[in-house]
Protein backbone atom coordinates (compact mmCIF):
# COMPACT_ATOMS: atom_id res chain seq x y z
CA UNK A 1 0.00 0.00 0.00
CA UNK A 2 1.36 3.47 -0.85
CA UNK A 3 -0.18 6.66 1.19
CA UNK A 4 -0.97 10.04 -0.90
CA UNK A 5 -1.99 13.05 1.03
CA UNK A 6 -5.30 14.40 -1.07
CA UNK A 7 -5.62 18.20 0.29
CA UNK A 8 -5.06 17.49 3.40
CA UNK A 9 -6.95 13.86 3.78
CA UNK A 10 -4.43 11.17 3.86
CA UNK A 11 -5.73 7.40 1.46
CA UNK A 12 -4.11 4.60 1.07
CA UNK A 13 -3.84 2.91 -2.32
CA UNK A 14 -2.52 -0.80 -4.04
CA UNK A 15 0.65 0.05 -4.99
CA UNK A 16 0.09 -2.13 -8.66
CA UNK A 17 -3.29 0.98 -9.01
CA UNK A 18 -0.92 3.47 -8.51
CA UNK A 19 2.22 1.82 -11.24
CA UNK A 20 -0.68 1.80 -13.77
CA UNK A 21 -1.72 5.36 -13.32
CA UNK A 22 1.78 6.87 -13.69
CA UNK A 23 2.55 4.28 -16.48
CA UNK A 24 -1.12 5.86 -18.44
CA UNK A 25 0.08 9.48 -16.91
CA UNK A 26 3.85 9.17 -18.33
CA UNK A 27 1.93 7.75 -21.83
CA UNK A 28 -0.08 10.53 -21.99
CA UNK A 29 2.37 13.34 -20.85
CA UNK A 30 3.34 14.66 -24.30
CA UNK A 31 0.09 15.97 -24.24
CA UNK A 32 -0.02 17.48 -21.10
CA UNK A 33 2.23 19.26 -18.62
CA UNK A 34 -0.08 18.03 -15.67
CA UNK A 35 0.03 14.25 -16.38
CA UNK A 36 3.96 14.25 -16.99
CA UNK A 37 4.16 16.32 -13.12
CA UNK A 38 1.45 13.78 -11.99
CA UNK A 39 3.54 10.87 -13.20
CA UNK A 40 6.42 12.42 -11.56
CA UNK A 41 4.40 12.75 -8.22
CA UNK A 42 3.64 9.54 -8.78
CA UNK A 43 6.38 7.52 -9.20
CA UNK A 44 7.61 9.34 -5.51
CA UNK A 45 4.97 8.12 -3.86
CA UNK A 46 5.38 4.05 -5.29
CA UNK A 47 9.35 4.35 -4.58
CA UNK A 48 8.04 5.38 -0.86
CA UNK A 49 8.56 9.62 -0.66
CA UNK A 50 5.27 11.14 1.20
CA UNK A 51 3.88 12.86 -1.58
CA UNK A 52 0.81 15.42 -1.18
CA UNK A 53 -0.88 16.07 -4.23
CA UNK A 54 -2.28 19.83 -5.47
CA UNK A 55 -5.40 20.39 -5.99
CA UNK A 56 -5.29 19.77 -10.00
CA UNK A 57 -2.74 17.04 -9.39
CA UNK A 58 -5.85 15.20 -7.60
CA UNK A 59 -8.21 16.49 -10.31
CA UNK A 60 -5.92 15.03 -12.92
CA UNK A 61 -5.47 11.92 -10.93
CA UNK A 62 -9.56 11.37 -10.81
CA UNK A 63 -10.37 11.93 -14.65
CA UNK A 64 -6.60 9.15 -15.67
CA UNK A 65 -8.70 7.08 -13.25
CA UNK A 66 -11.99 7.86 -14.87
CA UNK A 67 -10.74 7.64 -18.13
CA UNK A 68 -8.91 4.33 -18.05
CA UNK A 69 -10.95 2.67 -15.38
CA UNK A 70 -8.77 1.85 -12.23
CA UNK A 71 -11.43 0.86 -10.11
CA UNK A 72 -9.25 1.00 -6.94
CA UNK A 73 -8.27 4.23 -7.23
CA UNK A 74 -11.08 5.92 -8.16
CA UNK A 75 -13.29 4.40 -5.16
CA UNK A 76 -10.25 5.52 -2.69
CA UNK A 77 -10.86 8.81 -4.09
CA UNK A 78 -14.80 8.92 -3.86
CA UNK A 79 -14.00 8.93 -0.24
CA UNK A 80 -11.81 11.85 -0.45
Amino acid sequence: MVILDLNGRRISVDKAALVAARDEAALRAASSSQLRDLSLVLDAAIGGRPVALHRNEVRSLRKLAADVGIDELIEAMREE
